[in-house]
């Protein structure tokens, strides 16, 4: 049975699809993810080519901004598991 990443509960799971792809929504901690990491060449949603060069010329501001976020979430996710996070 399909156990949530993050407090490992399997209860409070419930499921949806995007495109052909299931993705999993803890009820516990609202955290939504796959079960498999899955890329589909070609085939994501379309974006213009001016937010195309927005992304570029940002990517190492969000890349960086995401990132301090990132680190400051595990230690809350750790705290709550009383545990080293593993997949994240």
């Amino acid at each position: 049975m399909r156990k949530c990443l993050i407090c490992e509960k399997n209860k409070t799971l419930s499921s949806f699809y995007w495109r052909k792809i299931e993705i999993y929504h803890c009820k516990y901690c609202d955290i939504d993810f796959c079960a498999n990491m899955i890329e589909i060449e070609g085939n994501s949603s379309p974006v213009h080519m001016d937010g195309i060069k927005m992304m570029e010329n940002s990517f190492f501001i969000t890349n960086s901004l995401a990132d301090s976020y990132a680190k400051k979430r595990i230690v809350i996710y750790e705290n709550l598991l009383e545990r080293k996070c593993e997949n994240i």
